[in-house]
């Protein structure tokens, strides 16, 4: 094609690209799911429409760090071989795609941004966030990359993509 397609990476399944076509629409939660879109080679005009919400209070983000940081020890508790509703559950699963999706991640802020300083930055923010999140699940990490080998879409346990 001519590029410009969108990739979708709806972690835990496997990618999705789609074609920019007339008259498609595209929707989804750009902090739920890993995306980035492949450089076009001809001219492309496309609409952009980022929905928002005001940022979160302070006693609301004290919430979510609390759920993050206890979806992440019952994964941790559970030794070698964590269960993988516990793996998926949104906070974890937000961590492990991070890691185990790290090239296309650093691939997406290649393609993103002109070298330079904010590159490298983010480069740089992005290599210490995978570092942590690697170090962190060591143990889980292996017993994942058995069940996704192991498992296609069909088989896979569905996954809760807004719950909190």
């Amino acid at each position: 094609g001519d590029g410009g397609e969108i990739q979708l990476f709806p972690f835990p399944y496997q990618e999705v690209t789609i074609e920019p076509v007339m008259d498609r629409i595209v929707m989804f939660s750009s902090t739920n799911m890993p995306h980035r879109v492949l450089p076009s080679h001809k001219d492309r005009y496309c609409l952009t429409l980022w929905m928002s919400q005001p940022p979160p209070t302070p006693s609301a983000l004290k919430e979510a760090k609390k759920a993050e940081k206890e979806q992440a020890k019952a994964v941790l508790q559970m030794g070698d071989e964590p269960s993988w509703e516990a793996m998926m559950q949104p906070a974890c699963r937000r961590l492990l795609a991070k890691a185990v999706l790290s090239k296309e991640w650093e691939r997406s802020i290649m393609d993103a941004h002109s070298p330079g300083e904010p590159r490298d930055s983010a480069l740089l923010a992005h290599m210490n966030n995978v570092s942590i999140i690697r170090k962190l699940f060591a143990k889980a990490l292996p017993h994942l990359s058995l069940l996704l080998s192991q498992s296609n879409e069909e088989t896979m346990p569905s996954v809760s993509w807004f719950g909190h």
